[in-house]
C-alpha cells in the first residue's frame, strides 16, 4: 500500500508534525485535508506514517497474524451475524441465544467453530493483500488531498483483495448457516469442510457461485471502505488536533512526575497521551467511523449475505424476496448486532493495522 513518489512542492501551511525533524517535537496537527510528505520521515507517527517508512515484509507479515487473532476471536460473533442476516427465525433470537442454541445443539465449541477457518484464512490473506495495497496506492496516487487519496486506495484495494477473500467468505457463511433452519427443529446438519464446500459451489454454478457478490461488492461494498479509510483520516486528524494541549512528547521527563507515582502508571499514561501513536484517539476514530458506516451499509451487507447463501440467486430477485417476507426493516435485520461487531472489529483492525505499521517502521526497528 505503497505508492511510486510523485514529486510536489509542500505547502507553506503544511502541518508542523510532517515537517518536524527527529529531535523536534511536533505541536500542531493537520486534520487529514492537507497535502502530506512523502516519505521516508525522520520523524514517524500515527498520522504520516507511509509506505517508504515502512519494512513491507514485516508489515504484511503482522497484518497476517493480527488479522488471523481477531477473526478467531469475533468467530461467535460472526457466526450469529451470518444467521441473523440469512434467516428470519435466527433474526428473531438474540445474540447469546443464537450462540448457545448452536452450543447446545450443534457440538460444543465444536460448533461454534463453523466456517472459521475459511472465514480466518481468507481474512487473513486478503486483508495481507489490501493493507500493502492501500498504503502502496497512498503514496502512489497523484491527488493532494488526503481524504480523497485515502478513499481511492481504499476501493481499489478493497476491490482487488475481494478476488481472495470472497471465495473463502462465501465457504465461511455456507458453513455457517448450513444450520440456519433445521437447528431449530432439533436437527443439525453436518457442514462439510472447506474444500468440499468450495467443490459443491463450483458444480452449482461454476465462478458465478464462488465470486457471488462481487458486482454489488464493486458497486457499494467497496465504497464502505473508500468512506470508512477517509472518514477514519479525517477523524484522527481532527482528534489529535483538538488534544494537542494535551499530548505528551515520547521525551517526557518523568523526573516531573511526584515521586509516588507509580511507573506503570506512566507507562500507561504515555500510551494515552503519546503525541505520536496515540492508541486511545485512534480507538475513538475507528468507534465513530465504524458506527457511521454500518447503519449506512447495513442493507448492503444484508442483500449480499443472502446472494451469497442462495443458489442461483439474483441481485433483484434476493432483493424483492427480503422486501416481500421481512418489509423495510429486513434490510436492517441484525443491525445492533452488526454495529457491534462493526465496533469491535472496526477498533480491533485499526488498532491492528496502526501497530502493524508502527512494528514494521524501519525508524523503530534501527532505533
Amino acid at each position: 500500500m505503497s505508492d511510486v513518489p510523485w514529486a510536489q512542492k509542500p505547502e507553506e501551511n503544511q502541518s508542523n508534525i510532517e515537517k518536524h525533524t527527529a529531535g523536534d517535537a511536533p505541536t500542531e496537527f493537520d486534520c487529514g485535508t492537507a497535502t502530506a510528505e512523502l516519505g521516508p520521515h525522520e520523524h514517524t507517527n500515527s498520522l504520516n506514517r507511509s509506505y517508504s517508512d515502512l519494512d513491507s515484509m514485516w508489515f504484511v507479515t503482522y497484518a497476517v497474524i493480527l488479522c488471523w487473532l481477531r477473526t478467531a476471536a469475533q468467530q461467535p460473533l460472526n457466526l450469529a451475524l451470518a444467521r441473523k442476516q440469512t434467516s428470519s427465525v435466527a433474526n428473531k433470537m438474540t445474540t447469546r441465544q443464537i450462540i448457545r442454541l448452536v452450543y447446545n445443539t450443534e457440538g460444543g465449541l465444536l460448533g461454534l467453530t463453523q466456517g472459521m477457518a475459511a472465514l480466518a484464512l481468507g481474512c487473513a490473506l486478503s486483508e495481507a493483500i489490501y493493507l500493502w495495497l492501500f498504503e502502496y496506492s497512498r503514496e502512489n496516487i497523484p491527488l493532494a488531498n488526503k481524504p480523497t487519496r485515502d478513499a481511492v486506495s481504499g476501493y481499489i484495494a478493497d476491490a482487488l483483495c475481494r478476488l481472495v477473500h470472497l471465495p473463502l467468505s462465501i465457504v465461511a457463511l455456507r458453513q455457517m448457516t448450513a444450520n440456519c433452519e433445521g437447528v431449530q427443529r432439533g436437527r443439525a446438519v453436518k457442514s462439510g469442510c472447506m474444500i468440499h464446500t468450495f467443490a459443491s459451489m463450483y458444480r452449482e454454478g461454476g465462478l458465478r457461485t464462488i465470486y457471488a457478490g462481487y458486482g454489488t461488492t464493486l458497486v457499494i461494498g467497496c465504497q464502505w471502505t473508500a468512506v470508512w479509510w477517509a472518514m477514519y483520516g479525517v477523524s484522527k486528524g481532527y482528534l489529535y488536533a483538538a488534544a494537542d494541549g494535551f499530548l505528551l512528547d515520547g521525551r517526557e521527563d518523568p523526573v516531573t512526575e511526584p515521586v509516588f507515582v507509580s511507573s506503570s502508571w506512566l507507562s500507561w499514561k504515555r500510551w494515552l497521551l503519546a503525541r505520536d501513536d496515540n492508541v486511545a484517539l485512534n480507538t475513538v476514530a475507528s468507534v465513530i467511523t465504524s458506527a457511521v458506516t454500518a447503519v449506512i451499509f447495513n442493507p448492503y451487507l444484508v442483500v449480499r449475505a443472502n446472494l451469497q447463501v442462495a443458489p442461483k440467486a439474483r441481485l433483484w430477485g434476493v432483493t424483492r424476496e427480503v422486501y416481500r417476507t421481512r418489509g423495510i426493516l429486513g434490510f436492517y435485520g441484525g443491525l445492533a448486532l452488526n454495529i457491534g461487531t462493526c465496533l469491535i472489529d472496526g477498533v480491533l483492525a485499526s488498532t491492528s493495522y496502526e501497530y502493524a505499521k508502527l512494528w514494521a517502521d524501519r525508524a523503530h526497528q534501527s532505533g
